[in-house]
């Protein structure tokens, strides 16, 4: 059964309940900050536990699933009375964002109201989505920095050149005649005489 998080009274003092309150206080804080600053969509977020049966090679494992959903809808959503209620577009669509799992090691741990995995799976949940945030606004950053060093001019590349105030040396008797007989045989220097 999906069910929409709703405000809350957190109680410290509560270890059983404390971080599940904490979970459901961030994602509705910023669903709240989201709904008040988006123009375009509305978003609504869902927390579900569910218990399963998983088919593994040494038979059936009981596990326990902790899913967050976000269902999305344009704020400018308008049914079309003309269409049967089939053909309409969904209000909402709604897309898996995270899961939790829990394989139990027994029935006991299960049935077992002081279990740690009753509150464990919650403090993963929360640990796994602050540090995906983290690593999104790191990579933010990366990206950020990345346009800006793009974006600065290149500095002129060098050449190795060697500046002197001398006058070039004169050709000695090897080189002179060597750039007469590049003028005599030059195919080029033929057609100009």
């Amino acid at each position: 059964m999906k069910e929409e998080i709703q405000e809350i009274e957190i109680d410290p003092n509560d270890e059983k309940t404390l971080p599940e309150n904490i979970l459901r206080g961030l994602i509705l804080s910023y669903q709240n900050a989201y709904n008040a600053h988006s123009t375009k969509n509305e978003v609504k977020y869902y927390l579900t536990k569910t218990f399963h049966k998983l088919p593994t090679q040494d038979g059936n494992k009981d596990v326990v699933y902790l899913r967050l959903e976000r269902a999305v809808k344009d704020k400018n959503y308008i049914k079309d009375p003309n269409l049967p209620e089939e053909q309409q577009a969904p209000e909402w669509t709604a897309k898996l964002i995270h899961t939790e799992m829990y394989t139990f090691k027994s029935i006991t741990e299960q049935v077992n109201p002081d279990a740690q995995w009753r509150t464990q799976i919650y403090w993963n949940m929360i640990g796994r989505l602050l540090q995906a945030g983290l690593e999104y606004a790191e990579l933010l950053q990366r990206l950020k920095q990345t346009k800006m060093d793009e974006a600065l001019p290149e500095e002129p590349k060098k050449l190795d050149l060697e500046i002197t105030n001398e006058m070039p040396r004169p050709l000695n008797q090897s080189e002179a005649e060597y750039a007469e007989w590049v003028k005599a045989n030059n195919i080029y220097a033929k057609d100009k005489q």
